[in-house]
């Protein structure tokens, strides 16, 4: 349903590499590892909605001390060719 979840993210891995960079302290160290292609997805609560599309995949990057931190899984909800919301971010 396209008015739904919007166009499918066919670049979706640049999509994703780019939006790291600002979520990462060394995004040049990545090794991302995608776990599938996009999947339509609504990540909202059930009274507000939040539609796109999901993309797993799990990341190893290094820290502010430069050690690897070892793969880490994430998700990055796609709509109209940017991230709306990031899973697995904790730090």
């Amino acid at each position: 349903d396209l008015t739904r979840y919007g166009p499918y993210p066919t670049n979706y891995k640049e999509i994703v590499t780019k939006w790291l960079q600002t979520q990462l302290i060394d995004a040049t160290s990545a090794q991302i590892e995608w776990k599938g292609d996009p999947k339509p997805a609504d990540l909202g609560t059930k009274d507000e909605h939040l539609y796109g599309y999901l993309v797993e995949f799990t990341v190893n990057a290094r820290n502010r001390f430069g050690a690897y931190t070892g793969k880490q899984s994430h998700g990055a909800l796609i709509r109209e060719g940017e991230v709306i919301k990031g899973l697995g971010f904790g730090y």
